[in-house]
């Protein structure tokens, strides 16, 4: 709607409100313009200026000394409008005459990281191309070509959006924010409100998980406006229901794949269309259908692929990113179609997997050779746990004896990137022997502080118990880009082993002189110094600080950065238009094996075990590994079976844990993890990562699971016991 007219007249009036904002008051380019944040494109306003293209987009928001003063201000805003005409489908979005989302698409700053192809109510374009699809069909002897749709999803962080922003007399601010990223929060603030970062303090403390969810500014400029307003700190919590109606879910996604394969099974070509839903902003769109295209081709060696994606507004509610970034939505259609390719050419699922798969040294979509491809182990792995005989073509004969229910397995593979962008750290060793680390990643749940400290104690051979580790505080943390993204052991521990080597040199230096023995003759161990072959000749590590702090030597820091840029071969065939992170330095590559039950009465599926094989290159810390892979299998669980958000022209039906159903303790499958190990060279003690690919194929291992039991492929998610029906042949009455 436009807006016509905000009236806060009868709102300030209330007693013990201190500010209203709206769109009037907030911080304009030259051309009158409300300054829009966003991680590629600023197209998101903090408030709506003269349209609203959601329902839940924010209009205005009013400070109060009470909550209760708050609402009742609120509830006395006016704002009048006019109705304009609305958009809900993407593929009617994209038709000609639609109406626009956006009018004025080029006004929009955007990143400097890539030239966005845009237009019309198309936000984002992306084209991959590898040699020549057309040749690739024409070589295939079975040609297979089917649609998928993925459904919305919410990350249900338990910790809903909060911020504390506290304005000082100079206007300096310090903000505390339930985020994943403190760098992201506070690039965002200077987008939205002008500021100049060193008038910004970002605090992240612990938070109640975010999942992709928290990427971003969200309520933090309000926050921030209204404190420098009324000289006031201020604090605001979104509601659940705010969450759902102006938070940003799963991206839905609609898919045409065409796959190609020679009659022994090697594939051709690949053809992917994706249209991936944005919402009224990009948000983190951008970011989603650019690794959706990236690892469209799976975990495999294909000579020819085309990728197009395109990212649609509508006037529904942004969407933004979410465990996986576009992974488990592309690698639902890629594994779904491969399984179905198997059965018509004859060959068992894992065989076609391991006819294709990578290997080290393979060469990648992007050109680049594959750096350190266990994916066959993991194959292998996740084959061996769930006791499937793939060589003589033997399936477990499953556990049911319920007449009515079908047993079925199913297999799915994935590939997923891990580092990406900056991270630094700086160590310093306290005058008692400790060593402070200081990094700019954020604690989320998943155990980032304790992985971090393993690998700064590793390196320094330093006990657990002296380790201090401080995070997420844009003043006294060096730069880390996000905690998101599989990236953070990779990235944030590199940096930090770059720092310890830096520490190292000048422990030993200074040892050496007080030892009277060259660098080189000394060992490290347990917090001390000693030089080797001679074990009574030893200093403590706080007996060598305080050396250097009074006599020579100075303070011990070391300092570390880690930046790895997206590697790709040039000079192959390989064309790219529109995204720039192609590849990543350091890929993770898994297999998931799922067994289910369905009721063929009711169509209601129930999946019993998850056997789940990761390469994770080292794993730092095992059970956290294990963690990580336990609750992606309750997301996935969610996403297939119970979890969509309810959109009806616009509106969001079911905006509350009532009514949006989450798997609970008892929905649980078995999940059986298996950690390949084979270090990385590259990466901290050879470590990878697991956050996201714990989560990426575990819908089409469903899928092919049912597909096994009953015979039927699902296409469209949720699999709901009304769709497993409707695909049956059954209506939900005829049972």
């Amino acid at each position: 709607a436009r807006i016509l007219r905000v009236d806060v007249t009868e709102a300030m009036k209330v007693k013990g409100v201190k500010a209203v904002l709206t769109a009037e008051g907030c911080p304009k380019d030259k051309d009158g313009h409300l300054l829009g944040f966003g991680p590629t494109i600023l197209d998101y306003p903090i408030l709506a200026q003269d349209k609203v293209r959601f329902v839940g987009e924010a209009i205005a928001v009013a400070a109060a000394s009470d909550e209760d003063a708050a609402e009742e201000a609120v509830g006395l805003i006016q704002v009048d409008y006019e109705e304009l005409p609305a958009v809900f489908d993407p593929i009617e979005a994209i038709r000609p005459g639609a109406p626009l989302v956006h009018e004025d698409l080029e006004r929009y700053a955007h990143s400097s990281a890539f030239q966005p192809i845009r237009y019309g109510n198309v936000a984002f374009e992306v084209n991959v191309v590898k040699g020549s699809t057309e040749k690739g069909f024409a070589e295939a002897d079975h040609i297979l070509e089917q649609r998928f749709e993925t459904s919305t999803h919410h990350q249900c962080y338990m910790e809903p959006h909060a911020v504390v922003a506290q304005a000082d007399v100079k206007g300096k601010v310090t903000v505390w924010s339930s985020t994943q990223t403190v760098a992201e929060v506070r690039k965002g603030l200077v987008e939205t409100l002008g500021l100049d970062p060193s008038d910004i303090r970002v605090i992240a403390p612990f938070i109640g998980g975010g999942f992709g969810g928290k990427l971003s500014v969200r309520i933090e400029p309000h926050a921030v406006l209204l404190s420098r307003r009324t000289g006031r700190p201020v604090k605001m919590v979104l509601t659940g229901e705010e969450e759902f109606i102006s938070g940003h879910p799963r991206h839905p996604f609609q898919l045409e794949f065409k796959t190609g394969v020679k009659k022994n099974g090697r594939i051709t070509a690949i053809r992917v269309e994706v249209i991936a839903d944005s919402g009224a902003y990009v948000h983190q769109g951008a970011g989603v259908v650019g690794t959706a295209a990236s690892h469209a081709p799976g975990p495999y060696e294909v000579p020819h692929v085309s990728v197009h994606g395109r990212l649609v507004y509508t006037n529904k509610v942004p969407f933004g990113g979410y465990r996986g970034y576009g992974g488990p939505q592309i690698h639902f259609a890629g594994e779904s179609q491969l399984d179905d390719l198997a059965e018509e050419i004859g060959l068992d699922p894992i065989e076609l997997r391991m006819k294709n798969g990578v290997s080290s040294g393979t060469r990648l979509l992007s050109g680049q050779p594959a750096p350190h491809a266990a994916y066959r182990e993991t194959l292998r792995a996740a084959a061996e746990s769930a006791g499937w005989d793939w060589e003589n073509r033997a399936k477990p004969a499953g556990r049911s004896r319920d007449p009515d229910k079908r047993y079925g397995i199913g297999v799915a593979s994935m590939q997923h990137g891990s580092a990406i962008l900056s991270s630094s750290a700086i160590l310093k060793m306290e005058d008692g022997g400790s060593l402070t680390v200081l990094a700019g990643g954020t604690e989320i749940g998943a155990g980032q502080r304790t992985t971090l400290s393993q690998m700064a104690a590793e390196a320094l051979s330093v006990p657990m118990e002296k380790i201090n580790i401080a995070l997420s505080d844009t003043l006294t943390s060096p730069y880390d880009w996000s905690t998101d993204a599989s990236r953070t052991t990779y990235n944030t521990g590199n940096a930090i082993l770059r720092a310890a080597a830096e520490v190292r040199e000048k422990l030993l230096g200074i040892a050496g002189e007080m030892l009277e023995a060259g660098p080189e003759d000394l060992e490290m161990s347990n917090g001390e110094v000693c030089v080797r072959g001679a074990p009574d000749r030893r200093l403590s590590y706080a007996d060598v600080v305080t050396y250097g702090l009074y006599v020579n030597g100075g303070v011990i820091l070391g300092k570390g950065s880690s930046f790895d840029p997206p590697p790709y071969d040039r000079s192959s065939d390989l064309r790219v238009e529109g995204w720039h992170f192609i590849s990543r330095p350091a890929l993770i590559f898994g297999t998931q094996i799922a067994e289910v039950e369905v009721d063929t009465e009711t169509g209601q599926v129930e999946v019993i075990a998850i056997h789940s094989a990761h390469e994770v290159g080292q794993a730092i810390n095992p059970a956290g590994c294990e963690g990580q892979i336990e609750g992606a299998a309750s997301m996935a669980v969610g996403w297939l079976l119970t979890e969509e958000m309810a959109i009806e022209n616009g509106v969001v039906t079911n905006p509350t844990l009532i009514d949006y159903k989450i798997p609970v303790a008892q929905d649980m499958p078995e999940v059986h993890s298996v950690l390949v190990e084979d270090p990385d060279p590259t990466g901290p003690f050879g470590a990878k990562g697991i956050g996201e690919p714990a989560l990426v194929a575990t819908a089409a291992a469903v899928a092919n699971a049912i597909r096994d039991a009953v015979g039927i492929r699902m296409r469209d998610m949720p699999f709901t016991p009304e769709r497993v029906l409707a695909a049956l042949g059954r209506s939900p009455h005829s049972s």
